[in-house]
């Protein structure tokens, strides 16, 4: 089997919570060595979710995959000794603390790449760091409502809302990854690589951002509909469920109304292209919603796919991984929590040569890694001893 693409790859983790560890994790899944650095006090990841084992809250176990944990006290002497070897053997860190952290550890840009020149030095911040709002703490959700994404969110008559999972952090985490390949491809370029969940948020709003910046005109909340495209949403069906129904063509709007026996919409001026229907959309949805609400979910699939247009179920993830077609393809590892396989999470979900990554570490205890790390530095047994004494390391609880 080949090598995985970042096997001769360092990366020191100083970060907790989702967007920096999950960063940290895809490069760990891309075959990087991987040595979290976590505090006495613990990631707040740990106790974050539902708790799936003793220490290990969802949140945790779902952004700390392929890392080696190492219990670290940098505040001490002991522990700015550990962390500075650990600087002149990596390639990478990456930080996600709060504005100025680094710094007051005497692990800024500066001190870092001068132990270790050409080091990328990677941040996630909440606010752009050459911005006014650089030293404010955030998190997604202040972050959602920010950056205008709650305002897009919801019902048009209703209140903003927040999107159900940490996508402004995802993406930050994604967009920081991008930055760090890149600068490891090469050598030459920029080492600092600095990402703001603002600018990730303005980013994955880019269309309605770049539509709003071209006319000044605020977008609406459109629920569950496409703002772009009609008729392009969530329809109710006769069992209570729901199916998706989304015209990107003309042929598919010419499919759909001849599947529900309405072709003579294919000829009403309201409804002759996209930007009409988009400007009817009101009028549209009262004409189709009532057909779609005809049939059950399960009535409606074949008829729409056979008909050439695009459609889904609404799933909840109780569909999703017993669905004979979704299910078995999802990229999800045993965790190795449980001891008996039965204790899963979702992994990379990216395919080489046909499969995903291997999932070579479950998420580890805080400081299982401890002794194995600092062998690894050079200090030997007698050297740990005295760190844990002294308070600058700490070991897993057995």
């Amino acid at each position: 089997m080949t090598e995985p693409a970042l096997h001769d790859v360092r990366v020191l983790d100083m970060t907790e919570g989702i967007a920096g560890p999950y960063a940290a994790s895809v490069l760990g899944d891309l075959g990087a060595d991987v040595v979290k650095i976590e505090r006495p006090q613990g990631d707040w990841g740990r106790t974050s979710g539902a708790i799936l084992h003793e220490g290990f809250g969802s949140v945790f176990v779902a952004m700390n995959r392929n890392k080696r944990c190492l219990g670290l006290d940098v505040r001490t002497d002991g522990g700015q000794q550990v962390v500075r070897d650990l600087v002149r053997r990596s390639d990478v860190i990456v930080s996600n603390y709060r504005p100025g952290a680094m710094d007051r550890l005497g692990l800024g840009f500066d001190d870092v790449t001068a132990l270790r020149p050409g080091i990328v030095y990677a941040t996630v911040s909440a606010f752009d760091p050459g911005g006014p709002y650089a030293e404010l703490p955030g998190n997604d959700t202040g972050l959602q409502a920010a950056s205008g994404l709650m305002d897009l969110i919801g019902e048009p008559d209703g209140p903003p809302l927040r999107v159900a999972v940490p996508v402004v952090d995802f993406t930050a985490a994604l967009f920081a990854v991008q930055g760090i390949l890149a600068a490891l491809h090469n050598p030459a370029s920029a080492r600092r690589v600095d990402v703001s969940l603002i600018n990730a948020a303005a980013a994955l709003q880019g269309l309605p951002l770049t539509e709003f910046l071209h006319t000044g005109e605020p977008p609406r909340r459109q629920g569950n509909q496409n703002a772009f495209l009609a008729p392009a949403g969530a329809f109710a069906t006769a069992d209570g469920r729901y199916v998706t129904v989304s015209c990107l063509r003309e042929s598919h709007w010419c499919n759909l109304c001849r599947v529900l026996g309405r072709e003579d919409l294919t000829s009403d001026p309201r409804y002759v292209d996209n930007a009409s229907r988009v400007e009817h959309r009101t009028a549209l949805n009262a004409e189709i919603a009532p057909l779609l609400a005809q049939r059950t979910q399960a009535e409606w699939l074949p008829l729409l796919r056979d008909a050439d247009v695009l459609t889904a179920a609404v799933n909840d993830f109780d569909d999703v991984v017993s669905d004979p077609g979704l299910g078995p393809t999802l990229p999800v590892n045993d965790t190795g929590l449980s001891g008996d396989g039965g204790s899963r999470a979702v992994g990379y979900p990216v395919r080489f040569d046909g499969r995903f990554p291997a999932h070579e570490r479950g998420p580890a205890r805080a400081g299982e890694h401890s002794a194995e790390v600092l062998r690894d530095l050079g200090y030997d047994d007698a050297a740990v001893d005295d760190l844990v004494t002294a308070g600058a390391v700490f070991l897993a609880s057995p």
